[in-house]
């Protein structure tokens, strides 16, 4: 019997039901200037289907959810001495291994054309490790230790790991988007 109750469960929370007052809400969320990969977009489609009482639509929903990327910045903040020269010893210049990237945005609800919520300043970051392309001992491994020593396993340039941040980012900007929308439509 538990089985049966559980699986119900399930079925209904997972096909996207959802009740507002005894009826489905919808919202639509526009695209988003400066999204160009629509990675945001989706994240928070996804995390206010499952964390609020809307039902996301592509136009015309009871509700919209207007975002405004305000800034999408990259801040070195981790060096390390480069070791370019053939004999392996430390230079003087640093190079930037590590990164922050932060994404500022505005949000806004906005019913029949008029805004009942918002904006909200939001900020959310991840920080990021990177190789330096230009440098070949980074890229290089002996059988016995490898040459460049990382902590977090990516072993991409700073313009990949940026791209790839992206993901994380989107979806710890979508958890609070998504918390926005329920605290207004539901209180």
């Amino acid at each position: 019997m538990k089985r049966k109750a559980y699986a119900l469960f399930l079925l209904m929370t997972s096909c996207g039901y959802h009740s507002f007052e005894g009826k489905e809400t919808t919202i639509s969320v526009p695209y988003i200037a400066g999204d160009e990969r629509m990675e945001l977009q989706a994240a928070i489609i996804r995390h206010v289907s499952h964390a609020s009482p809307c039902h996301c639509i592509q136009k015309d929903g009871a509700y919209v959810l207007q975002v405004h990327i305000l800034r999408d910045e990259q801040e070195r903040i981790g060096f390390r001495y480069d070791r370019d020269n053939p004999a392996g010893k430390r230079e003087r210049n640093l190079l930037g291994v590590e990164s922050r990237r932060t994404l500022r945005v505005d949000v806004s609800i906005l019913h029949q054309g008029q805004t009942i919520a918002g904006p909200f300043s939001l900020r959310a970051s991840v920080d990021m490790d990177s190789t330096n392309p230009g440098s070949p001992r980074d890229l290089l491994f002996e059988q016995k230790q490898p040459i460049m020593q990382f902590s977090l396993g990516q072993l991409d340039s700073s313009e990949g790991a940026f791209d790839d941040a992206m993901t994380p980012l989107a979806d710890r900007m979508a958890e609070q988007i998504a918390r926005i929308v329920r605290e207004v439509l539901i209180d």
